[in-house]
Formats: C-alpha cells, structure tokens, sequence
C-alpha cells in the first residue's frame, strides 16, 4: 500500500537531467518553449507620470485586494513598455490565479521563470493548485517543467516525488526525493517521506534511518532557529 503523502510546504533547490530521473511523464520529454501569454484585460485608467515600478507596486496591491483584473491591467501596460519584466508576468500569473483561468495563468509563470529562474517558487503554486485537486498528469507536468528551467530548485523535484508515489511508482519517488536533498538536505519531511516509503516497502531499518534523520535534521534546525533569536 502507498504511503499517504503529506503536502509540503514550498521552499527551495535539485539536480541533473530529469530525464534520468523521470521517463514516465511524457509531456515533459520535450524541449520547453513558453507560449507568449496573451494578457485579455482593459487596463486601469493610471497616471502617465507613473513608473513601471510605481506601476508594479499597485498591481501587486490590487492583486492582494482581490482586484484580479485590474492588477492584469496594470501588468499588461508594465509589459508593453517593458517586455522583459519578469515581475509583471509574475504578478499577472498570481491574478489569473485568483481569476480561476490556470492555463493562462500558466504561461504568465513559464515567461517569467524563463525571465527569471528564482521565480520557480511561485510557479509551483500552479502545480500545486493542480494536486490539490488530484490533477497528477497536469500538476506532473508544471513539476518536471520548474526542475527543467530551474534544475537546482529542490522543491520542484520534492513535488515531483509526490507524484509518482501517488502513481504508485515508490522508486522513482525515492529517486526525486534523493535529488532534492542533494541541493537541500535541511528538509526534514523529504527525509520523512522516504522513512514512509521504505517502511512500506517492509525494509525497516533503512525506514529508522530515515526517520532518525529527519528528526536529527528537524531538531537542528529548530536549535538554529532559537539561537538566532538568542
């Protein structure tokens, strides 16, 4: 019997050619080109004197307010005058979010983690919008596309050991699971992850191994935390 998996929360980092690691998601065998996002909304009336920035700034305040459309509005104006912000194609991701349109909203992310690879943090929110909902094929493919454009960004392949798992592939879970600790080891519910499948697969002592680590790694870092606030 599978494991249950526990959804993680969404820090950072991972490692070589996802290929090696995962040649069962199809969609992802092929080169990543991003579709230019096309943003479909009437801009808000703003000042001319305003600067992208200042422009940036009031669409991520509208997109916290819930005011969807008119953060895209601002966006798409950020977009025209500079086609490279990455920030605006963030924000405007953020908001189709809210606005329930995840395919767009998907592409907004793709521009921006190619503009900006840092960003793959963000962009597994739409991943995870799709597991959430046991959407694995969909939440499978933005997974192996964020450790595609960002290949040391750990939590994409944590994410990505979720889905196999749920597919019943514990090996390849393991596998990506491996792979994000070598580019963040201070994760202890990874190390916890592989304790439940090694336990499931009825090897035991390699399952307290696992477990012994994770909680050797969740005590360190909770000693850290409290030091830094000595």
């Amino acid at each position: 019997m599978n494991p249950k998996i526990k959804d993680a929360p969404m820090p950072l980092e991972n490692r070589e050619k996802l290929d090696l690691l995962n040649p069962g998601i199809q969609q992802g065998q092929k080169t990543i080109v991003p579709i230019e996002p096309k943003i479909e909304a009437n801009p808000v009336r703003i000042s001319s004197s305003l600067s992208s920035d200042q422009m940036l700034q009031q669409a991520q305040t509208q997109c916290q307010e819930g005011n969807f459309k008119a953060a895209i509005g601002l966006c798409k104006q950020v977009i025209q005058m500079k086609p490279k912000a990455w920030s605006a194609y963030e924000i405007s991701g953020e908001a189709l979010i809210g606005l329930g349109n995840l395919e767009e909203a998907d592409r907004h992310y793709q521009k921006a983690i190619v503009l900006q690879p840092k960003l793959a943090k963000s962009y597994l929110n739409v991943g995870n919008w799709y597991f959430d909902r046991q959407q694995w094929q969909q939440a499978g493919t933005i997974y192996q596309r964020i450790v595609r454009i960002a290949p040391k960004f750990s939590r994409g392949h944590d994410r990505l050991g979720d889905i196999w798992v749920v597919k019943g592939n514990l090996e390849q879970g393991i596998k990506c699971y491996r792979t994000a600790l070598n580019f963040e080891p201070s994760i202890w519910e990874i190390h916890h992850k592989i304790g439940d499948i090694l336990q499931a697969q009825g090897k035991l002592k390699e399952a307290a191994d696992a477990y012994c680590k994770a909680t050797q790694v969740a005590e360190d870092r909770l000693n850290s935390g409290t030091r830094s606030k000595a």
